[in-house]
């Protein structure tokens, strides 16, 4: 454990408290730590976060008055949270996602009538805006679901309008982005996507016809991808977090109970363990959403009066640490700054986007 002096903001006495309570649980607690700031405007919908370093994140939103895509960088110093200014990405947009390359660059998708991709670079709070390409020039249902190999590679993945999932992997050199093979599955929807390492990456959809859900490995060779066995996971839709390239955590509900389960995948083998109750509240299964911490441990957010939690992985079963409660109203993102630090977005019920500060030890 850290010592006490170096834990954010508290009181010798709190600290104390917090190492106790760290050691009694097996070192896996998540607490709010009192600090929430409005991010966006009213009238705007949550997109997506990801951290940049560990004092700063940055959100993508639309505006919805013109249905305007925008991004902005927040920054965190003493505990205090600071919002840049905003830049505008796309108009008539969105549904959009984020995925970090490096510390002064992420990769941006957005839904217009096709999947649009875009390069933000950023310095200090300042958002440039590159040159946008479109991913898939077919009809797009929803967000689409990304995530980094690379710095320079991203697998892409979206809910085509007419049905059936589309993927593919995107380059990037600088700014530029050049779209590989798009490679379709038919009778397919509500995709959910984690890369593994440098060459695969775990795709989980809904089987329309087998009211299933699924998983199947794609792997990659230069931008090409190859879909391998697939394989039955449960009837239930997950949220999938990566632990490492061969464990993924699934977050799930049943009946308002929030399960976890651990994923695992050997070579192109997908098989899931059994599922542990980690939260049975009324609504503890609405707005599920985890960020990986390390390779045992996902922050995980949810509930319909949400709480925040670690999740642990023993490598077989997952295991949930005490919760800390959220302010209200839903949790619409998270983002793991650093081991020690993570920020939950929260839609308060009143057109505003908070994110709130939450401590990890």
């Amino acid at each position: 454990f850290r010592s006490v002096a170096c834990i954010r903001g508290k009181s010798v006495m709190s600290g104390i408290n917090q190492i106790l309570a760290a050691i009694s649980s097996g070192g896996k607690n998540a607490v709010y730590s009192g600090t929430n700031t409005v991010l966006v405007p009213v009238n705007s919908t949550f997109g997506a976060c990801c951290a940049l370093t560990d004092s700063k994140f940055i959100i993508v939103y639309t505006y919805t008055p013109g249905a305007t895509v925008y991004a902005v960088v927040a920054t965190i110093s003493a505990g205090v949270i600071t919002v840049g200014t905003p830049a505008a990405i796309s108009a008539s947009a969105g549904a959009p996602n984020i995925v970090f390359l490096t510390s002064t660059s992420v990769l941006v998708t957005y839904a217009t009538t096709v999947q649009r991709a875009v390069v933000l670079s950023i310095t200090g709070t300042t958002i440039t805006v590159n040159t946008a390409v479109t991913v898939d020039p077919a009809g797009t249902s929803g967000q689409a679901k990304i995530d980094a190999f690379t710095s320079t590679l991203v697998g892409f993945s979206h809910n085509v309008a007419t049905g059936g999932i589309s993927s593919a992997v995107l380059s990037i050199s600088g700014v530029t982005i050049t779209v590989g093979t798009l490679l379709f599955v038919s009778n397919t929807g509500n995709v959910e996507l984690v890369a593994l390492d440098s060459t695969s990456l775990l795709l989980q959809y809904r089987d329309t016809a087998a009211l299933a859900y699924r998983g199947v490995v794609y792997t990659r060779s230069g931008t090409t991808l190859t879909a391998n066995t697939v394989y039955t996971i449960a009837n239930y839709r997950h949220k999938i977090t990566k632990l490492s390239a061969t464990q993924v955590v699934g977050m799930y509900g049943v009946a308002g109970v929030l399960y976890a389960s651990l994923i695992t995948i050997a070579g192109t083998v997908v098989s899931e363990g059994v599922g542990t109750s980690i939260d049975a509240t009324a609504g503890a299964d609405i707005g599920i959403w985890g960020a990986q911490i390390d390779s045992n441990r996902v922050l995980c957010a949810h509930g319909n009066s949400p709480v925040v939690r670690i999740l642990g992985s023993n490598g077989s079963t997952v295991s949930g640490g005490p919760s800390s409660v959220l302010p209200t109203f839903t949790v619409v993102g998270l983002a793991v700054l650093s081991v020690y630090r993570g920020v939950v977005i929260i839609y308060d019920g009143s057109a505003n986007n908070t994110a709130a500060l939450v401590d990890i030890y």
